[in-house]
C-alpha cells in the first residue's frame, strides 16, 4: 500500500514539473537596433523634386525573461535597449544636410506608387527629431516591429548619400546607398 502512494505521488510531482516546463515561455524585454539600410525610393509621379529615402532598420531582441504564461506578451514591449541620441543624414561632400528632412513614420506596405501621391499628408510627416522621441518612448516602431520610415528631403541640391544614427552611449550605425 504505501509503495502504490509513492508511486502515485512520484507521478503526480512529475506530472505537474512537465506541466510547468512545458508552460514556462521566454519573453524578450526589450530590442536593440543591430543594423541599418537606406536606399532611395522613386515614386511613380514625382513632381515635386523631393528625393524619397527608405530607411530601415534591422532589430535584436535583448533582456529575455522566463515566465509562466508569458508567451502571448509583444516582444521588445519595453522599448530600445540603447537610445538614440540623433539620425543625421550626410550629402556626398560627407556634410550634415541643412534642409529640412521630413519623415513618413508608417512605411510598412507602402507602395512605391503611394509615396509620391496624395495618399500621404502633410500632417503625417514628422521631423527627424520628433521621430527620434517617438522611437525613445516607444510609441512608433513598438517593440522593433516596422522599424522602417521613409525620409523625404526636399532639397534637389542636398541628395543623401548616407545616414548615421548616434546612440547616447555613444556608439554609432551608418548606411550608404
Amino acid at each position: 500500500m504505501r509503495r502504490k502512494f509513492l508511486f502515485i505521488l512520484a507521478g503526480i510531482i512529475v506530472s505537474v514539473v512537465l506541466i510547468v516546463l512545458v508552460l514556462t515561455d521566454r519573453h524578450y524585454r526589450n530590442y536593440y537596433i543591430a543594423g541599418l539600410t537606406m536606399e532611395k525610393v522613386s515614386p511613380d509621379s514625382q513632381k515635386d523634386g523631393a528625393g524619397y529615402y527608405l530607411v530601415s532598420f534591422s532589430v535584436r531582441y535583448s533582456n529575455p525573461e522566463y515566465g509562466l504564461f508569458i508567451g502571448g506578451l509583444q516582444p521588445g514591449i519595453y522599448g530600445l535597449e540603447k537610445k538614440i541620441r540623433a539620425i543625421t543624414f550626410y550629402d556626398d561632400h560627407r556634410q550634415a544636410i541643412t534642409s529640412p528632412v521630413r519623415v513618413l513614420p508608417d512605411a510598412e506596405g507602402t507602395a512605391c506608387g503611394d509615396i509620391g501621391t496624395g495618399s500621404r499628408t502633410t500632417s503625417e510627416t514628422l521631423g527627424i527629431d520628433s521621430l527620434v522621441r517617438g522611437i525613445n518612448d516607444n510609441s512608433l516602431f513598438r517593440g522593433g516591429y516596422a522599424a522602417r520610415f521613409v525620409a523625404v528631403v526636399d532639397s534637389v541640391k542636398e541628395s543623401p548619400v548616407a545616414v548615421e544614427v548616434v546612440f547616447e552611449d555613444g556608439s554609432r550605425l551608418r548606411s550608404s546607398l
